[in-house]
């Protein structure tokens, strides 16, 4: 049997569903990176980046290095219908319990600065 303390996981969870970082770059198209080809482009916009887009952008370099399976259990995790569990009995409930939480801290600790709020 296996019990811990959830609580420190489940406020990295609640960042996570509240900024939804997998769900917006699944949307996300990013600017093309080729310098010359935005340069030449008839639809070019010259004004400067919003807060938003600049946003999105910064997780966007983070999401691009994420590994596939990473990628996965962000999704995962953002959903409403994932729940950690405060403990499990069995061999494969602890390892699976286990694994979600490593996995979490994992994601949260990737995207951690993005979820320190910015300094006033």
């Amino acid at each position: 049997m296996l019990e811990f303390d959830q609580g420190p996981f489940l406020r990295g969870l609640a960042r996570l569903r509240e900024e939804k970082f997998g769900a917006k770059m699944e949307a996300y198209l990013p600017p093309s990176e080729s310098i010359l080809g935005a340069m030449m482009s008839p639809d070019r916009d010259e004004s400067p980046l919003s807060p938003q887009d600049c946003r999105l952008r910064e997780i966007h370099a983070q999401w691009s290095d994420l590994h596939p399976v990473t990628r996965e259990n962000l999704l995962h995790f953002e959903m409403d219908t994932f729940q950690l569990a405060s403990g499990a009995n069995g061999e494969v409930a602890v390892t699976n319990l286990v694994g979600d939480a490593i996995n979490c801290l994992g994601v949260s600790d990737f995207f951690f600065y993005l979820l320190v709020e910015p300094a006033q």
